[in-house]
């Protein structure tokens, strides 16, 4: 199996992809939040906007096809300033200051215009990425889980840790999800190296089950191998949709609050049900707030609106957060993602046979109840963006290939 990355000139765009996700997980959380007192997500964005900006520049009247997810790229920028403008109208809140926590989702969104080209340009090779990715999630996944059984005797990765059926370690996990699926994928349809895949799946899952430990993280990855296995399997779409019910109950009562009663230990989801009830009741307080959302809180008076002062959170409440924030347009913008990436996914599943597309956008709407990390996570932003960029291009294309 060789999966060795050889650097030349023509790859350097390809491997850039690479560099700025390692960047943006702070290089395995081996560098800490902040230099010099500046922090380090917002050095990785001035470098990725430079970078990006020339890239656009180099490349933008190149591409002949069209850019489909263009109208809603440009949606959630619009929204984004619209989430700004509510929250000054409902907390008095700067419109700077609505709009700074979103700057990240803003910028990095605006990669897909630079991205989509190259990929059309055959400046970013598709495989040379994944097999990266592979490689990068290897590593990672070692890293954490030597941090993970060297705790508290060692410790060198700089994130928040607790105990919780051991040591759970808080890093973001895209980069070894998305090597799940991908060793998944190559080790259904590629008869050889299946040991070697095998090895790379399993270290992924004790990544997810010993260092993560969320439990609808862990619920999903496995229901997405489960409904993976059964579209490489041909099984009909109603056994599909079947098994996608059952997982859906089974994730429900995982994440309803019901075994924390059973086994005695406390709910903690209690919150997350109240912070909702919150978000539902400025909702629907008035047609401005329903349609255009409550606004990015980012002060006193809208932290105690949004309840982040007792301890709820954006981050906790998934798809809820974001109707909360950006109303029925915001769950326009999400309609439109979804509906354009699973026709696409779904034709290069039926023409190339190719899994990937849909397990990672089958993950991420199961994640979608409590966790949005393509919202707040500027990897997982970034990571997305190249997926939907690989999927426009797999779909102008008269032969789908699978990597």
């Amino acid at each position: 199996m060789n999966l060795t990355i050889k650097f030349s000139k023509e790859k350097i765009h390809t491997y850039m992809l690479i560099i700025f996700i390692l960047m943006m997980c702070r290089w395995m959380y081996l560098i800490p939040e902040a230099i010099f007192g500046v922090n380090t997500d917002d050095i990785t964005l001035v470098f990725f906007i430079l970078y990006y900006g020339f890239c656009y520049i180099k490349y933008h009247k190149k591409n002949e096809q069209g850019k489909s997810y263009k109208g809603p790229i440009y949606l959630a920028l619009l929204i984004c300033f619209v989430a700004a403008f509510k929250g000054n109208v409902n907390w008095e809140q700067s419109i700077m200051a609505g709009l700074l926590p979103q700057r990240y989702f803003f910028f990095i969104l605006l990669s897909y215009l630079p991205i989509r080209n190259m990929i059309y340009l055959k400046k970013i090779n598709v495989k040379s990425f994944l097999d990266a990715i592979i490689i990068v999630g290897i590593v990672a996944s070692i890293l954490y889980l030597i941090q993970h059984f060297t705790y508290p005797k060692l410790i060198f990765i700089n994130t928040l840790m607790n105990q919780r059926n051991g040591l759970r370690i808080y890093v973001d996990s895209v980069v070894i999800e998305l090597m799940i699926m991908i060793v998944f994928e190559r080790l259904l349809y590629d008869k050889k190296n299946k040991f070697y895949h095998i090895m790379v799946l399993l270290l992924g899952l004790a990544h997810v089950f010993l260092v993560s430990q969320g439990r609808l993280e862990s619920s999903a990855i496995i229901a997405t191998l489960f409904i993976g296995f059964l579209l490489w399997n041909k099984v009909s779409l109603l056994k599909i949709w079947g098994s996608g019910v059952i997982f859906g109950a089974v994730l429900w009562v995982v994440n309803s609050g019901i075994i924390d009663t059973i086994i005695g230990t406390q709910n903690t989801l209690e919150i997350r049900f109240y912070g909702r009830s919150l978000y539902f009741e400025q909702l629907f307080s008035s047609i401005s707030n329903l349609i255009f959302g409550c606004g990015y809180p980012n002060s006193l008076d809208a932290s105690i609106a949004s309840g982040s002062v007792n301890y709820i959170y954006l981050a906790d409440n998934g798809i809820f957060a974001f109707f909360y924030v950006y109303g029925l347009l915001g769950l326009l913008f999400v309609f439109l993602f979804l509906i354009r990436a699973m026709g696409m996914s779904w034709r290069i599943y039926r023409v190339g046979g190719n899994i990937l597309p849909l397990m990672f956008l089958i993950f991420n709407m199961i994640l979608a109840y409590n966790i949005t990390f393509w919202w707040w996570k500027l990897e997982w932003i970034f990571v997305l963006v190249i997926y939907l960029s690989y999927l426009e291009h797999q779909n102008y294309k008269n032969k789908v290939i699978r990597y």
